[in-house]
């Protein structure tokens, strides 16, 4: 993958996914309409919370995931693009937490990136966590084997395997030992 050099304060939101959110994603495996798709600018809708009984009159509230990740149509990541001049603060991580926690996507992890900094969370710590990964776009090329470990398909489906629960009888009876 290459890396190159880019004048940040002349370029938008819009550079940013096509310029390096794009490419690698490309570079990770995942493609539009494949097994390891990813979904760009989903939108999402949510039942506004309130107290008491729910209203028809009641809105909803409305959003945007820039991007979904689905690795093999099991495992799914999302990423929130910035444009370069905006700070990747508690508002945002929250945005894109809501986006990752939204009951039709229930992504393991999310990204947030302005292109210049990249910060990787894991969903269920909640919107308030520490990242778990993070590095500027300099250290990208030195970082990457790091991202590829966590966020391709084959790390995701590795790491998050599907679970299945055996309904069958039991072998023997539990035994609880007392010490």
């Amino acid at each position: 993958m290459e890396f190159p050099t880019y004048d940040f304060d002349s370029l938008g939101e819009t550079d940013i996914r096509e310029e390096i959110i794009a490419p690698l994603l490309r570079h990770l495996g995942y493609r539009s309409s494949t097994p390891d798709n990813v979904i760009r600018e989903q939108h999402l809708s949510y039942p506004q919370l309130q107290l008491g009984r729910r209203k028809p009159t009641d809105p909803f509230l409305r959003g945007k995931a820039d991007y979904i990740c689905d690795a093999g149509g099991l495992v799914k990541w999302v990423i929130e693009a910035k444009a370069p001049g905006e700070a990747l603060d508690e508002v945002v991580e929250e945005q894109a937490w809501s986006y990752a926690s939204h009951p039709e996507i229930r992504a393991v992890y999310f990204v947030v990136t302005n292109g210049r900094e990249f910060k990787l969370f894991q969903t269920n710590r909640g919107s308030k966590a520490e990242a778990l990964f993070e590095c500027t776009y300099e250290q990208l090329a030195s970082k990457l084997i790091v991202i590829e470990n966590i966020l391709s398909p084959a790390a995701m489906l590795k790491a998050h395997p599907t679970q299945e629960v055996d309904i069958g009888k039991p072998l023997g009876p539990s035994v609880v030992l007392r010490i």
